[in-house]
């Protein structure tokens, strides 16, 4: 990622110059070499009426995307809350995103060089947000048409036409898998190592994959061993950030796919490009075979019914009878427990509810079948009571993702929830407070129970009363 396209406001102020191009009657359009001239009239007023939509939400201070946690002003210091951790959660704007930074990649003579950042460092050792900014950038007034600074040869009619495809893709999807992958059975001592909302790229998200992700895998090599990505590669899912973000730092090499297992669930921001980076790119990859090309699996322990559902396919939602998929599955594995995997959450106790997964799924959980849950959508880890007629609800979506961590220790922990994960470092100069990333390993035991280690990317695991012979803390999840 690029330092500029995380910035708040300076996106906001791309999004704004893309509309006014948007809007420029055909007729007084320079020639047919101009990009958006083989748009019509009614896909361009499509795509400005998303995007202002999506410019009046994002400017709206008082309802700021669920991420970014507006503090009081005395706790905020002098540091711009999104000044450099933006990323929408709005379809429209994520797509003006991916636009930008593969636009300002392809500029010719722009230099990508290191960010700022060596001040802006905290008890990590890679930067707190991104390593990368474009030589020269610089964001002009907002009624300048050009406001790439320095780079004056960028045209936001090219930006507006790349948004215009983006939005083409988000309209026309990959059709949904007629078939969840073949059930696959795992040891009864497997680990299984899940992480969400991961696929940014940054370099913190790498570190975490590739030093301490790798660690738990090496170490159990005389085991079966699967990871799990719960969802969401940024900004939108395209083919190349599936590539860059996603699958090259994975932390299962290509030589290692037949020892390791890798799985991949669909997440809102991978269907921001209609899913083609997801189901063409990701589930393509010979690490994710076993997955069959499907958004949905089932992994059956000797104890356990654990099922990969698609909760974002349509948005928030269980489509295409998953939901009566879930309740014949765990209806019929007599004497098993069931566990669900999934993007977005069932509850929570910082956003709202899933009104759509507790209707679709009311008699399945009324049943009492799905014992534990977890999940990623937000980028937090939180650890629940049992709620909703789940017994271990869990929020794992502090993988990649960089968020500002204002909540204390001493701090409340909303209801239904009974801890959250607070740890955060504090960069040079004691302004920027940022949440610490983390996955989370099942260690699957031959009689049911599983120890769940909760992961930071320093390595630190944390809740659980119970200590391992590393002295590592866990829960038992039974």
């Amino acid at each position: 990622m690029i330092e500029s396209v995380l910035n708040h406001d300076f996106v906001v102020r791309t999004a704004r110059a893309v509309l006014r191009e948007l809007k420029i009657p055909p007729d007084d359009r320079r020639s047919t070499r101009d990009p958006l001239a083989g748009l019509s009239k009614e896909e361009l007023d499509s795509v400005a009426d998303a995007l202002d939509k999506a410019i009046a939400r994002e400017t709206v201070k008082t309802s700021l995307p669920w991420h970014f946690e507006r503090p009081s002003d005395e706790r905020r210091g002098e540091a711009p809350l999104v000044d450099w951790a933006f990323i929408s959660n709005d379809s429209a704007m994520s797509i003006v995103q991916s636009s930008l930074e593969k636009h300002l990649r392809e500029i010719p003579g722009a230099v990508v060089e290191p960010s700022r950042e060596d001040d802006r460092r905290g008890s990590a050792s890679a930067p707190a947000v991104t390593a990368t900014r474009l030589r020269g950038m610089a964001v002009q007034r907002d009624n300048d048409r050009r406001v790439f600074g320095a780079f004056e040869q960028t045209d936001p009619r090219w930006l507006a036409c790349l948004a215009a495809e983006g939005f083409r893709w988000f309209r026309g999807r990959e059709s949904f898998p007629e078939r969840p992958a073949e059930p696959l059975d795992i040891a009864p001592n497997a680990r299984v190592l899940l992480v969400g909302d991961w696929g940014s790229g940054l370099p913190r998200a790498q570190e975490l994959a590739e030093k301490v992700m790798r660690k738990w895998l090496d170490e159990a090599a005389d085991r079966e061993r699967h990871v799990i990505h719960l969802g969401d590669i940024y900004y939108s899912g395209w083919k190349n950030e599936c590539e860059e973000r996603f699958l090259a730092p994975w932390p299962v090499n290509l030589a290692q796919a037949g020892a390791i297992a890798s799985w991949c669930l669909n997440g809102n921001h991978d269907m921001y490009c209609g899913g083609r980076g997801y189901f063409s790119t990701v589930l393509r990859d010979p690490r994710f075979a076993r997955q069959q090309r499907s958004n949905r699996f089932v992994l059956r322990h000797p104890k356990w019914e654990i099922l990969g559902l698609d909760t974002a396919y349509e948005d928030d939602s269980l489509a295409y009878g998953q939901a009566a998929w879930v309740q014949e599955r765990l209806a019929a594995a007599r004497g098993k427990k069931g566990m669900v995997l999934s993007h977005h959450q069932l509850f929570s106790a910082y956003e709202s509810d899933s009104k759509n997964l507790a209707v679709q799924l009311r008699e399945t959980l009324d049943a009492g079948l799905i014992r534990a849950w977890f999940w990623g959508h937000e980028h937090r880890c939180a650890i629940y009571k049992p709620h909703m007629g789940v017994e271990f609800g869990r929020c794992i979506g502090h993988g990649g993702v960089p968020v500002y961590q204002w909540r204390g220790d001493a701090d409340l922990v909303e209801e239904p929830a009974i801890y959250e994960f607070r740890s955060a470092f504090t960069t040079t100069g004691g302004i920027e407070r940022w949440a610490v990333f983390g996955f989370t390993v099942l260690d699957f035991q031959p009689d049911g129970t599983i120890r769940a280690y909760y992961v930071d990317e320093r390595g630190k695991t944390h809740y659980g009363t119970q200590h391992d012979d590393a002295n590592r803390s866990y829960e038992v999840i039974n």
